[in-house]
């Protein structure tokens, strides 16, 4: 690599979707991956696109994405936080 192919390169950063909590981005890239299977799901596929301004560009697997497009977060969460309020 030349020296001004160095310089002509500009530093990027990757962050998670809860890292990125409450900031907007210009362009946001959005990976999916069926390796994580857990995450798929369709309410944070819908939050990772919300922090692109501009361009949002989803790459990875169609199965990962259809995963996470049909499941829905309205499962019940088994935690005790009620119990420790109390």
């Amino acid at each position: 690599m030349t020296g001004k192919q160095l310089a002509d390169i500009t530093p990027a950063w990757a962050l998670t979707v809860h890292k990125a909590q409450g900031s907007e981005y210009d362009v946001v890239i959005i990976p999916m991956s069926t390796s994580h299977w857990s995450l798929l799901r369709r309410t944070m596929l819908n939050t990772s696109v919300a922090r692109a301004k501009k361009d949002c560009v989803v790459v990875g697997q169609t199965r990962a994405i259809r995963q996470a497009l049909s499941r829905d977060d309205n499962r019940e969460r088994l935690t005790r936080l009620a119990d420790l309020l109390v």
